[in-house]
């Protein structure tokens, strides 16, 4: 079963996990390298972290080849969005019961139990990064956390960031949409805590499948043992009624009781700072497996970040797809683009049209902001829809700034909504650059007739 040492050892194999041996500081330090090991291509491990025992791997799920290695896909050269976006399809569609066991390695070492000899969880140890000046402190950026939905029981994994105040508390900061947030408001309706199990070091299908839009109805643990090919093995927490992730490095075990809310701030997707107020929960346990690794996201427009914060937004391009073509004959092609950190998680849409299309393109733009797609308002989650010719390669991101720069070439052409409604949605912008028959001879492309089936490599000595 592929896993998450696994992982480290094949990137180790191909020559892409760099190793830094000096001693390193958590606190900026650490991320300014694992940026820089980003840029590169290159996956980190820092052996040695100040003030704590741990050493720290990053930059692993960089998307593409990087999914296909740690899902044990060969070969992993060519596999990318599309097959990923498959293959996660493929899991939600047909999820697998995890598998229960009962000598897990994450609880090979009991770093931490509350209550044990009237002892707290201190959490310090944990060589946790701060990665900008302005977020509020050191944050949790690669635990899944694994709740139960009090509604109908299904175990929940979520990626959230958290805040360590130090010792055993810290901020869950959770997002407006997430379904941990509607877990927090019936437990506190019905007077109970929300228990948490944030694991690190998982295996990468469960980060994976924790970043997906899943149903409620389905656990995020069984979805990973699909994407894997094998049930999940998985065991019971020490301190909470949950079970986690059997071969995680580290499992921290916490409790949300009370209304305690603290802010918290952090680098986010599109390069900016985030914030909002977070509960705080409480550790009650810290387990860990023998010599274990400490895995972190180099957060904001981090290459690992935004790609497994992309999974959540699979869903939206065939399904906005399949909705414009059963309504608008014309249209022949449609791609969503997100691409931090000019984006962030806001996007852009490219529409393919039949040449010599006569719909309005203003009307078009209002009517794709006005759908919901993946379970989004599509107004939401993208800012720009670009009109594009059956001669403009809608995947090519070369293609479409071409068509813009040489076929937008009126101010009739650039559509300017501020009026949709809903909540906090600003500006919206449109771009038509389709070409009209009579301007079409000036403005057409330079092809090659039959340059499809004249490739390369056939003719090479």
């Amino acid at each position: 079963m592929p896993d998450f040492r696994q992982l480290l050892n094949a990137l180790d194999t191909h020559g892409e996990l760099l190793r830094v041996s000096r001693t390193v500081d958590r606190q900026f330090e650490l991320p300014a390298l694992l940026k820089q090991a980003e840029q590169r291509r290159k996956a980190i491990l820092f052996s040695s972290v100040a003030d704590s025992p741990f050493p720290v791997a990053g930059g692993l799920l960089t998307g593409g080849a990087r999914f296909a290695t740690a899902l044990g896909r060969q070969p992993a050269a060519g596999y990318g969005v599309e097959e990923h976006r498959a293959d996660v399809s493929r899991a939600l569609a047909a999820p697998l019961s995890t598998i229960q066991v009962d000598d897990a390695p994450c609880q090979q070492v009991k770093a931490a139990v509350a209550g044990s000899n009237g002892a707290s969880v201190d959490c310090d140890a944990l060589p946790v990064p701060t990665c900008f000046e302005g977020d509020t402190g050191p944050f949790l950026t690669a635990a899944a956390g694994i709740s139960r939905n009090p509604d109908n029981g299904v175990i929940n994994a979520g990626i959230y960031r958290v805040l360590m105040l130090g010792g055993d508390r810290m901020v869950v900061s959770i997002g407006p949409g997430s379904d941990l947030l509607r877990f927090l408001a019936t437990n506190r309706a019905a007077g109970k805590p929300t228990e948490v199990a944030f694991v690190i070091g998982a295996n990468p299908a469960v980060l994976m499948a924790a970043a997906a839009k899943v149903p409620a109805e389905i656990s995020e643990l069984d979805v990973a043992g699909a994407l894997i090919g094998e049930p999940l093995p998985v065991t019971a927490a020490e301190q909470l009624d949950l079970p986690v992730p059997a071969d995680s490095e580290f499992v921290l075990e916490t409790v949300i009781e009370g209304d305690e809310v603290m802010p918290n701030v952090m680098g986010e997707f599109g390069d900016l700072y985030g914030g909002r107020d977070g509960p705080v929960a409480r550790a009650v346990a810290l387990t860990h497996r023998r010599e274990p690794v400490f895995h972190t996201i180099m957060a904001g427009a981090g290459k690992e970040h935004n790609s497994l914060g992309m999974i959540i937004l699979y869903a939206i391009e065939p399904e906005l797809r399949e909705s414009l073509r059963s309504s608008h004959p014309d249209v022949t092609d449609v791609c969503v683009v997100f691409e931090p950190p000019k984006m962030g998680m806001t996007g852009e849409v490219r529409v393919q049209l039949r040449r010599g299309s006569t719909v309005d393109g203003e009307a078009l733009v209002r009517h794709v902001l006005g759908l919901r797609a993946g379970g989004y308002d599509l107004a939401r989650v993208l800012r720009k829809v670009v009109l594009v010719d059956d001669d403009v390669d809608v995947s090519r991101s070369a293609d479409v700034t071409w068509a813009i720069n040489n076929r937008a070439l009126s101010t009739d052409r650039f559509i300017f909504i501020d009026d949709l409604p809903l909540p906090g949605v600003g500006l919206r912008r449109g771009i038509d650059t389709r070409v009209a028959e009579a301007d079409y001879e000036a403005l057409q492309r330079l092809v090659i007739p039959g340059s499809e089936a004249v490739l390369l490599d056939d003719y090479l000595d």
